[in-house]
């Protein structure tokens, strides 16, 4: 009896069992084909190598597949935050470039074109260019689902490994002026964000942390923070909705004395959150980086005087539009009253 069967094209051609069951219990076999026995004998042998070392698998799985089992298992129980990033780049690099290849055919060119593709290109209405540390973060990501790939036995190897990164250097951000800062904080004074403008300059708090505080969160001249609100890219679901959680990092969880400044500005705040039967100091935190950003103004300058000489670090993006003094003053004190901006 033949070793190997042959077909009418002249190719030999066996069938080996997998090792693996379908769903009804019968046994998965893999057809290996050969133009010569010689040929044929030398796969046969590297399948028996590659099983006994876990590495055959069903070839037919896609990436895209992949990554909505990797989503499910393995980037679901972790921070919101992290799920909206990991999602994100799912859904805007990897699933476009590669999700319809199987597994088993991606290569490392594959994925450094990817990479290569997102360092050249741009995004947002202005068309920046993506960072170095955008395409780095990518790059860990391609690694850490192919990786898993490889402990799962999906694929043999690794093709994410030995990227290189490119993409558009670092921007040196500066912080206010000290005399930006002074006309910045007098003006928010009489700004309808002044007073959380206020409280996230001398407490240094992100805008996250400040829009999560409640009424029980002060005491004895001190903030507690123990808690952000988000607002998290979530799979399955439209839009972007308010998310409380933890604070960045563990180190977050701090308590921060009020300076004497801020206090009578907070006072008032508390008055009328209780007045207005509500916990959260900062009513309509549920849309919170709306009410630092009904204007792009507010948004920027909002940042600016978050960052400037704070603990958190000077590391805000310098905006030309606001380095007039007089720029950050018309925008504080007018705030976003239109009548009073166009009469200026």
């Amino acid at each position: 009896m033949a070793k190997y069967k042959k077909r009418e094209n002249g190719l030999y051609y066996t069938q080996i069992a997998t090792g693996e069951y379908t769903e009804a219990g019968r046994i998965k076999y893999k057809t290996l084909y050969g133009k010569t026995v010689a040929e044929l004998d030398a796969k046969v042998q590297q399948f028996h190598a590659q099983k006994e070392q876990g590495f055959i698998t069903d070839n037919r799985i896609l990436v895209g597949k992949w990554l909505d089992m990797y989503v499910e298992t393995y980037v679901t129980p972790l921070r919101k935050n992290t799920q909206s990033s990991y999602l994100g780049m799912i859904r805007k690099h990897i699933r476009p470039a590669i999700g319809s290849m199987r597994m088993i055919d991606v290569k490392r060119h594959h994925l450094q074109k990817l990479l290569n593709d997102v360092a050249g290109s741009t995004y947002g209405p202005k068309q920046k260019p993506y960072s170095q540390k955008t395409v780095k973060e990518i790059r860990s990501l391609l690694y850490a689902v192919f990786n898993q790939a490889v402990t799962d036995d999906i694929i043999p190897r690794n093709p994410a490994a030995n990227l290189t990164v490119s993409g558009a250097e670092p921007v040196v951000r500066d912080a206010l002026t000290k005399e930006q800062q002074r006309i910045a904080l007098e003006g928010a004074k009489t700004a309808r964000i002044g007073p959380i403008v206020l409280l996230m300059y001398y407490c240094g708090l992100r805008r996250g942390e400040a829009l999560a505080l409640t009424v029980n969160d002060v005491k004895d001249n001190r903030l507690t923070v123990n808690k952000q609100i988000t607002y998290p890219e979530v799979a399955g679901q439209t839009g972007r909705k308010a998310v409380l959680g933890p604070p960045k990092t563990k180190a977050g969880v701090r308590q921060v004395p009020i300076p004497k400044p801020l206090m009578p500005v907070l006072q008032e705040v508390i008055e009328q959150t209780i007045k207005d039967k509500s916990m959260l100091l900062f009513e309509g935190s549920d849309n919170g980086y709306r009410y630092l950003s009904e204007t792009k103004h507010e948004s920027i300058i909002a940042k600016q005087i978050l960052r400037s000489g704070t603990s958190i670090g000077a590391n805000i993006m310098a905006a030309s539009m606001l380095s007039d003094c007089l720029e950050i003053k018309r925008i504080l004190i007018t705030s976003i009253n239109p009548a009073k901006q166009n009469n200026n």
